[in-house]
């Protein structure tokens, strides 16, 4: 306490002798005082409370932030611009990239009413199919179960959309969704029923393992 302030220092070290019970009763045989053990509590509370106050208080300490140095601001700033949501996993078509242990690609994507080669097996939209060519690539270590969950259309809106089960069917090339297996592909087309003239359509690709933290990317399908 001296080290930071004298007075409350000096205070301190006098309420620390004055507890001694030799010094009380010197003070009580030459001057006559005698003291009650509340009054030796409220004195030891004051003194004490008195050089708490006489201490410097955080703002009065000196500043020891460290500076900030050019490239250090630079870097913030870049974090800062790289933090926008959604800016860096963003893609369009025919680009390549990887959600934990999967790198996928969308090859192409095309719109249709009706889907299937005969009438037995065509269904019609109920507003509008997007079939969405895409390639999938295990490039973990185990196999992986791939699902239609981890693959979703989203509009304009935020409505999110997943596989039409009849359209899927119909479609001679449709993605099969099952176990892929280390360093393997697979290709195929996926489809989704959405409102018809939807614009701002992209495709959600969430990682596929329920246990993986990565961030899930989003393809332009525009």
């Amino acid at each position: 306490m001296a080290t930071e302030s004298v007075g409350a220092g000096l205070i301190t070290a006098l309420v620390g002798v004055f507890l001694l019970p030799v010094v009380r009763n010197e003070i009580s045989s030459r001057f006559g005082i005698q003291f009650s053990s509340w009054m030796v509590v409220l004195i030891a509370v004051v003194g004490l409370g008195v050089a708490g106050a006489m201490m410097p208080t955080a703002t009065d300490s000196t500043n020891t932030e460290p500076e900030t140095t050019d490239s250090q601001e630079m870097n913030s700033d870049q974090t800062e611009i790289n933090s926008e949501p959604g800016q860096e996993y963003t893609h369009s078509i025919g680009d390549s990239f990887s959600v934990g242990e999967l790198s996928y690609t969308v090859t192409d994507v095309i719109t249709r009413s009706v889907v299937g080669t005969n009438r037995y097996t065509q269904e019609e939209a109920d507003g509008e199919f997007v079939l969405v060519d895409i390639l999938i690539t295990n490039d973990g270590q185990e196999s992986t179960s791939i699902t239609n969950d981890h693959l979703k259309l989203v509009d304009s809106q935020e409505r999110s959309y997943t596989v039409d089960t009849d359209a899927f069917l119909a479609v001679e090339d449709s993605f099969t969704f099952e176990q892929l297996d280390p360093g393997l592909s697979k290709s195929g087309t996926l489809v989704y029923d959405t409102p018809a003239s939807q614009t701002g359509r992209t495709l959600e690709v969430s990682p596929a393992g329920i246990f993986s933290t990565a961030e899930p990317h989003y393809v332009n399908l525009e």
